[in-house]
């Protein structure tokens, strides 16, 4: 199952936080439990979980890499956008996350936001969304319990 949406942004550089359009299309799926995949097609953009409760986490992260990878430093790419190239490079286009319980498992109210990371806006970006149901409901297994397998595959060979 594959679901489109479009974004829309409004700066140059910004980060949006898609979560609510990526939980819509978990819910559309009826998948419990699986993969979900975020993908942004676009190379001057890019896909990232980070805390959702501190807006300043975002804009400290763009500080830094307006600082690592300045607008202009006489780069060869014609187009004058290389500098949001680099960061959508940095950043990534995918991102796997896994669906559990009906619910996106992101490591808790800290990492809550799955963000689109604009870096040559204003534009129109389309976000996919891959949604891979697990083969069966497979329960969340402790270490404990992985061990035992182990030991029991070891015993059987």
């Amino acid at each position: 199952m594959v679901y489109e949406f479009n974004i829309r942004t409004f700066e140059s550089e910004e980060f949006i936080d898609i979560t609510p359009y990526v939980y819509r299309a978990i819910e559309a799926s009826g998948v419990e439990s699986g993969m979900c995949n975020v993908f942004v097609p676009h190379t001057t953009a890019g896909i990232t979980i980070n805390e959702n409760a501190d807006p300043d986490v975002v804009d400290d992260i763009l500080g830094e890499l307006r600082m690592l990878v300045p607008k202009h430093d006489n780069y060869a790419h014609i187009e004058g956008n290389s500098a949001a190239h680099i960061k959508s490079s940095m950043m990534g286009v995918s991102l796997p996350v896994i669906i559990y319980e009906g619910a996106l498992l992101m490591g808790g109210r800290w990492q809550g936001g799955i963000y689109l990371a604009e870096f040559d806006g204003p534009r129109t970006r389309t976000i996919y969304v891959k949604i891979m149901p697990d083969p069966e409901n497979p329960k969340m297994l402790q270490v404990e319990d992985v061990e035992e397998q182990v030991e029991d595959v070891k015993e059987e060979n």
